[in-house]
């Protein structure tokens, strides 16, 4: 009884064996890891930001602050470490050009997120 226990385990034990090396020679031959960003980790770690960064968002004390000239200007945080948390809009400025006065973005309408 304990012989055809131990032989039927070697069985499935053999099967598994060879279907997990038919799955990695078929299926994940193409699998692969991402490429690392290492010259962007290089610049967070030694000089503590990101210069790479586009000029219409800057990062400080923890939020990211999004600037489209003339159209908008949003910032946001992340309440966590956890990857599945998502983006909090902390404030919105929808910014928009008085026509009687000209210029830049003379009024604008802020929106605070609570």
């Amino acid at each position: 009884m304990i012989s055809s226990f131990l032989d039927q385990q070697a069985i499935l034990f053999v099967d598994t064996a060879d279907r997990l090396a038919l799955l990695a020679r078929d299926a994940l031959v193409h699998a692969r890891l991402p490429s690392f960003a290492i010259p962007f980790a290089i610049d967070v770690l030694t000089t503590g930001s990101y210069p790479r960064l586009p000029t219409c968002i800057r990062v400080t004390n923890g939020r990211v602050k999004f600037r489209v000239e003339g159209e908008f200007e949003a910032t946001l945080t992340v309440m966590g470490d956890d990857p599945d948390i998502p983006w909090r809009l902390l404030k919105l400025e929808i910014l928009v050009e008085d026509k009687e006065t000209g210029g830049e973005a003379a009024s604008y309408m802020p929106f605070l997120m609570s």
